[in-house]
């Protein structure tokens, strides 16, 4: 308090040395969580990768197979189908357990669990498996589904740009890497320095 009532610099000097140290340690710890996180999303990625080829190769397969048997059914077995999908629908809401309702092209109708009436959904499953949200008429569940299925190209798609840009993080992370921000130097000095300050202001603890 005295050497401030009489402006000694030293003690100016400690006090913006002592901002610096600790507004480098604050960059250290953050360049450290930083570099962990990066290195934690390095791993997990190609497992994802694994796991995206897996939905590629599947969605390839389901693909191929909608073009090949896709078929019209006539106006009557349309009614009847979406009636027993809509009503079947209607009477799952919060179910526990996921229940297979029937087969429809070649795909099964998964109807699944905790759905609520608000926001009706079933799963279309084969090799892979797919979200389809119904609406709420009895008419559109069908057309939704016969939509899903043709679009499964276009999902395809999808699935595919999600790899290249996995493949393009994987990159980027491992550049990322190799830059690795490091203040230890920096933070040394300005121990050093904060040291020769106290010892100069005779209250250095040594």
């Amino acid at each position: 308090v005295k050497a401030l009532a009489v402006g000694n610099p030293l003690v100016k000097e400690r006090v913006e040395t002592a901002n610096e140290l600790s507004r480098l340690l604050t960059l250290q710890r953050k360049a450290i969580e930083t570099y962990f996180a990066l290195e934690k999303d390095l791993t997990e990625l190609p497992g994802k990768m694994e796991r995206q080829r897996n939905l590629i190769r599947k969605c390839q397969e389901d693909a191929v197979f909608m073009q090949q048997t896709f078929a019209v059914q006539d106006k009557e077995l349309r009614k009847q189908i979406r009636k027993t999908i809509y009503d079947a629908v209607c009477a799952n809401c919060l179910a526990t357990k996921e229940t297979i309702l029937m087969t429809y092209q070649g795909f099964q109708i998964v109807l699944p669990t905790n759905m609520s009436k608000e926001k009706p959904y079933v799963w279309l499953q084969r090799q892979g498996r797919y979200y389809v949200e119904l609406g709420d008429s009895e008419v559109g569940c069908l057309i939704r589904l016969d939509n899903a299925l043709e679009g499964l190209p276009v999902h395809l798609e999808k699935l595919e740009k999600n790899l290249t840009e996995m493949e393009q993080r994987e990159v980027a992370l491992q550049v990322e890497l190799q830059k690795e921000e490091n203040f230890t130097d920096q933070i040394t000095a300005c121990k050093e320095k904060l040291a020769k300050i106290d010892k100069k202001l005779g209250v250095d603890k040594k």
